[in-house]
């Protein structure tokens, strides 16, 4: 597998995928702060994390819309770990019943049963009413 610098993610996975044109000075920006956080002080890595994001998702009217997107690229290009990470985090932003379903896909794709049941059960929480999930969740409890 060929390693990406930590820049060129940003801009393929964040900036590109809404279409945004982005300087590589403001990429350079976010990478050196990301670089330069300290690992061993737990508050200044969140603050600097925020700061972070605050930074890359300015200009973004719908975050959890723009992270859900990019799960969905990683999922088609079978990225299943990447994938999981920003459905999860579009999960987190705001609930969505599309991205629990696509999670436990993956999860039981990856014969990881356990955490597509549970993933289900949480959406169906959420959504009692979403056929996806109560089908999906049918099925893997039979």
């Amino acid at each position: 597998m060929k390693a990406i610098s930590l820049s060129e993610l940003i801009k393929e996975n964040i900036f590109l995928a809404n279409e945004k044109i982005v300087t590589d000075e403001i990429v350079d920006s976010i990478t050196t702060m990301i670089e330069e956080m300290p690992s061993a002080n737990t508050d200044k890595c969140v603050k600097d994390s925020t700061t972070i994001v605050r930074k890359i998702f300015y200009h973004y009217d719908d975050l959890s819309k723009l992270i859900f997107e990019i799960g969905l690229k990683l999922d088609d290009e079978e990225k299943f770990e990447e994938a999981i990470f920003h459905y999860r985090f579009s999960i987190m932003l705001q609930p969505n019943p599309k991205a629990y379903n696509n999670l436990a896909v993956i999860f039981a794709s990856l014969d990881q049963m356990d955490d597509a049941i549970r993933t289900l059960n949480e959406g169906s929480l959420i959504f009692p009413n979403d056929s996806n999930i109560i089908e999906n969740l049918e099925a893997l409890n039979s």
